[in-house]
């Protein structure tokens, strides 16, 4: 008999990358994948630009967030990489 155990996996995968989408808040985003493991930002006049990265072993998401809202998110899993 086998005993399998769901959602202690990572949270970095293909099917929560795609839960992110253009617009979202940073709070959205951050219900799926957590808080991330690093983050940049800096002011541009009234422009708030944030990069975030989500890491671990199976691979990298970056978001970049304009005034608070998605737009433009990478993954990265071993050697291939997916950009929007």
């Amino acid at each position: 008999m086998s005993l399998f155990l769901f959602g202690c996996g990572s949270k970095i995968n293909q099917a929560n990358y795609d839960k992110i989408k253009t617009e979202m808040t940073e709070a959205e985003v951050e219900a799926i994948l957590g808080k991330p493991t690093e983050t940049s930002s800096n002011q541009l006049g009234p422009l708030s630009v944030r990069s975030s990265k989500w890491k671990d072993k199976n691979g990298t998401i970056s978001i970049q967030f304009f005034n608070g809202k998605v737009q433009a998110k990478q993954f990265v899993s071993g050697d291939s990489s997916k950009q929007e």
